[in-house]
């Protein structure tokens, strides 16, 4: 009689559970759509910050729902709008390797090539990002040939090498500068 009791205490216990633990389910969902909607609402209104918080509790929170790969791309977003860049690529990239079929892909892509280009320093300062520019936007027109970006891709690539260039051509000019310095020095003291 005993065990009668706790076999259906027990089971009875187990189905109070799962009854609960749906309804927390649909909760978490409805709480996920909510935030996701603010998100979508602050990043309207250009409030970049609060649209990052919305969107990081919908990525961490809502991931297996049909919502996560849209707040990560999002995220992606209003960091990309807040210029954020560094950020902004790796919310991208992130994207891109969770979800490689995701309907985001391209606009992704090219963002990630657009937030090197404006990471990319002035000629005379290292030129990192310049080459990441370079070779993201070359990745992405040889993936996505028929884009509406490839005007502006290619436009983007003869910038950035004509950045190299003036880069390369003024270490030639330091280079000659100071070997001419270092020569007229050893004429001197050969004089001595």
């Amino acid at each position: 009689m005993n065990k009668f009791i706790i076999i259906i205490l027990t089971t009875l216990a187990m189905l109070v559970n799962a009854c609960s633990a749906g309804k927390g389910k649909i909760k978490l969902e409805e709480e996920v759509k909510t935030r996701f909607d603010k998100g979508m609402y602050y990043l309207g209104k250009e409030r970049y910050l609060r649209a990052q918080e919305e969107f990081t509790y919908v990525v961490i929170s809502g991931s297996h729902t049909e919502l996560g790969d849209d707040a990560q791309f999002y995220l992606a977003e209003s960091y990309f709008l807040n210029e954020e860049y560094v950020q902004a690529i790796a919310d991208y990239d992130q994207l891109i390797r969770k979800m490689p079929f995701t309907p985001f892909m391209q606009k992704s892509r090219y963002r990630i090539c657009e937030s090197y280009v404006q990471e990319s320093l002035p000629y005379y300062k290292d030129q990192t990002y310049t080459d990441k520019a370079l070779d993201k936007l070359q990745e992405f027109l040889d993936d996505f040939p028929a884009t509406k970006h490839k005007e502006e891709a290619t436009s983007l690539i003869q910038t950035l090498r004509n950045k190299l260039a003036k880069k390369n051509s003024m270490k030639r000019v330091f280079f000659t500068s100071n070997l001419m310095s270092f020569r007229l020095q050893f004429i001197r003291l050969k004089k001595l």
